[in-house]
């Protein structure tokens, strides 16, 4: 037969969520008597998770008896990962009152507690008042005790409650009060009592009212506390401009003294140091009187020492700057004292100066000499430069055709030295020589180097040296240039008596125009051809302060080609440059370049690989020759269009390009397609002849432009 505590757990069973078996058995061990001798009337689960933030949450059960022997057992569990905490109360039958009964005067209980501490006194009282009705018929000694004993509580709890309320009323005057007599301080202690008492007594508009009071109390003592401050500092002031330095020193002694009461310690340090300086002052003020004297004296004999060495009266001016030396020694003004030894040492050296000034403008012209022979010796190397490099293009002159004002790069090195171990197979014998080419292509360069020597009027020489980017493209009415433009402003108050000017043009691009803004002057000065490029020297005379001088180069790009080759162990590299010519009829936005290599014989090349860099901004169409397919990149320099020859005997091979101005060839696309746009509408009202007439007309248009 089952025991009471199984029964109780198997009535109830659905009441209980979890360690059912835990409780079971907690009962039968603390409490079997308590069931052997009474009978549950029901079970309750009360959800007590939120007092796990207070308790904790513990393994242990827990338990306890209420006023009227209803037992309540506390659980602690987990609930697919959440923490829980569940109440089980156990209600036995009563024999005085009714469990209903109890319950409902356990709640009022329990709300009288909760609206005391709300202070709602009124609603209490009511609450108390069910609650009587409830055992007035009852002769419940228990409830009857405990309503009496709660009733005495509230009343006492409710008179402390007005007493309080009391007592906040008279505080508000004492505020109103010392905040009339600028009493600041005492208002603010007061209001914040007054922020403490409605805070406990749950006041909320009371203590935002006040904390908002104290907040205008405290901005309205700083104010006070600052208009008192200034208007004392002024009175000080105006004291001190009277010369009353001692009532000054009083009125300062005030504001520390208000200062200190205000409790204001990190300004008092500022006006003691404000008093100090009074003090300093006065002491001052005494010196001055005497010092004043000597001061005019020495403002007279300034303004002497001015005029005469204006008019340059040295003697008397020395005469006059020990005079006032003398004065500066009485009151100890040393730095304005060594101002005027320095300036008698200034006098002293003024003719010796101007004689050291000659010296120095006659070694200017010395220097300036050396620096014009040093130039000369420097043009002198170049032309040999010019010679050597004209000499050994001789040499290939035979090979290639050389343009005018460029001088092709030749290069000679042996194979062993560059590729080591020559493969036999002529495809592997360009791929190797095509790896030089990447280290060894022609350079193609986008700026022009702007140096040169200026020689002024004083005998000064200074050097200048600029690079300017030529990618600046201007169209005329027959091509595309590049215009660029070298300046010289003289930014001096004197002559430039001399200018040189020395202008590096690449290779890759070829002079067609130069404009120079100086008049009488036609061409340059020299031209001499470089490893770099042309180089462009120009000799400016007399230029006058704040005059312009403006040349200005008209330029178009070149094809730039490189060939390697082998000769017997030899391997020769040469770079050079083409010019683009206009088409024969001319044709707008139309070029043409023809390039001829030639081997004279009697030797074999070997290994010959032909590169060509087409300048950016032209598109290119391959005339000649067509027994060899190039290999065909792109960079930033241009098209790159590299033809493996391979092996030449005595022969020749003539590259010729025709070039469109990629701007032509945006206008042709543009007209191109409204053609066939024509002849597409024509084909849609089946007017097939018209059509065909319109391509045609593309076809011809083609034929004209690219064939």
């Amino acid at each position: 037969m089952n025991a009471p505590i199984e029964l109780v757990i198997k009535k109830f069973e659905k009441v209980f969520i979890d360690r059912k078996n835990d409780i079971e058995n907690y009962l039968k061990k603390y409490y079997n008597d308590l069931f052997n001798n009474r009978v549950v009337r029901n079970v309750e689960r009360i959800d007590a998770t939120h007092l796990i933030k207070t308790l904790g949450f513990r393994k242990n059960l827990s338990s306890w008896k209420n006023s009227y022997d209803n037992l309540v057992v506390s659980t602690c569990t987990k609930i697919k990962g959440e923490k829980k905490r569940f109440n089980y109360k156990f209600y036995f039958i009563e024999e005085k009152l009714s469990s209903e009964i109890v319950r409902q005067l356990e709640d009022i209980i329990s709300d009288v507690n909760n609206l005391k501490e709300q202070f709602e006194f009124s609603e209490i009282f009511k609450r108390i008042s069910n609650a009587e009705d409830l055992i007035k018929k009852k002769k419940d000694a228990y409830f009857n005790n405990l309503l009496i004993n709660l009733k005495f509580e509230v009343k006492k709890a409710e008179e402390y409650y007005k007493d309080e309320l009391k007592k906040i009323t008279l505080l508000e005057q004492e505020v109103q009060k010392n905040q009339l007599k600028n009493d600041f301080k005492l208002a603010m202690n007061i209001a914040e009592e007054i922020i403490n008492c409605a805070r406990k007594f749950k006041l909320r508009e009371k203590e935002k009212e006040f904390t908002d009071k104290n907040i205008e109390l405290k901005n309205k003592a700083e104010l006070y506390l600052s208009e008192t401050i200034t208007n004392l500092e002024a009175i000080a002031i105006i004291k001190k401009n009277e010369f009353l330095f001692d009532e000054a020193i009083n009125f300062y002694e005030n504001i520390i003294a208000l200062l200190e009461k205000n409790e204001k310690n990190d300004l008092i340090d500022k006006y003691l140091k404000k008093k100090e300086e009074i003090k300093i002052e006065r002491e001052e003020h005494q010196k001055n009187k005497e010092l004043n004297q000597i001061r005019d004296q020495i403002a007279e004999l300034e303004k002497d020492i001015m005029k005469n060495y204006d008019v340059g009266n040295h003697e008397e001016v020395l005469m006059q700057c020990n005079a006032i030396i003398n004065l500066f020694e009485k009151i100890e003004e040393l730095d304005s004292k060594n101002k005027y030894i320095e300036f008698i040492k200034e006098v002293k050296d003024k003719i010796a100066e101007t004689l050291k000034q000659e010296e120095e403008i006659t070694l200017r012209k010395k220097a300036v000499e050396k620096f014009l022979n040093l130039y000369d010796e420097q043009i002198k190397e170049k032309k040999k430069e010019q010679e050597n490099l004209i000499r050994k293009a001789e040499k290939c002159n035979q090979l290639i055709e050389i343009q005018e004002d460029l001088i092709p790069i030749i290069e000679d090195f042996t194979v062993q030295d560059l590729l080591g171990d020559l493969s036999s197979d002529i495809q592997q014998q360009l791929e190797q020589l095509g790896s030089i080419l990447e280290e060894h292509r022609v350079d193609v360069k986008s700026t022009i180097s702007n140096r040169g020597i200026i020689i002024r009027s004083t005998g000064e020489a200074l050097e200048i040296e600029n690079e300017i980017n030529a990618n600046q493209i201007r169209s005329n009415e027959r091509e595309v240039l590049y215009d660029v433009q070298i300046k010289l402003e003289n930014q001096f108050d004197d002559v430039i008596e001399e200018a040189i000017l020395t202008d590096l043009i690449p290779y890759n691009f070829e002079v067609v125009n130069i404009k120079i803004s100086i008049k009488g002057i036609e061409r340059a000065e020299e031209k001499i051809l470089t490893k770099d490029g042309l180089e462009i020297t120009w000799n400016l005379k007399k230029i006058q302060p704040k005059e312009k001088i403006e040349i200005v180069y008209d330029l178009r790009h070149r094809i730039s080609r490189t060939i390697i080759f082998m000769l017997e162990s030899q391997l020769k590299i040469i770079k050079t440059h083409v010019n683009i010519e206009e088409t024969t009829p001319r044709m707008e936005g139309f070029h043409e370049a023809s390039i001829p290599f030639i081997n004279p014989g009697p030797n074999q090349l070997k290994g010959l690989i032909i590169e060509d860099i087409i300048p950016l901004y032209y598109i290119h169409n391959i005339k000649e020759p067509k027994s060899f397919i190039p290999r065909l990149d792109q960079s930033n320099k241009g098209d790159l269009i590299k033809w493996n020859i391979g092996t030449m005997g005595i022969d020749s091979i003539n590259h010729h390009y025709k070039l469109l101005e990629i701007f032509k060839f945006e206008e042709i696309k543009l007209l191109i397609d409204e053609i066939d746009q024509e002849a597409f509408d024509c084909l849609k009202k089946k007017e097939i002849s018209s059509s065909i007439e319109k391509y045609n007309e593309i076809l011809a248009m083609l034929d004209k432009y690219f064939n």
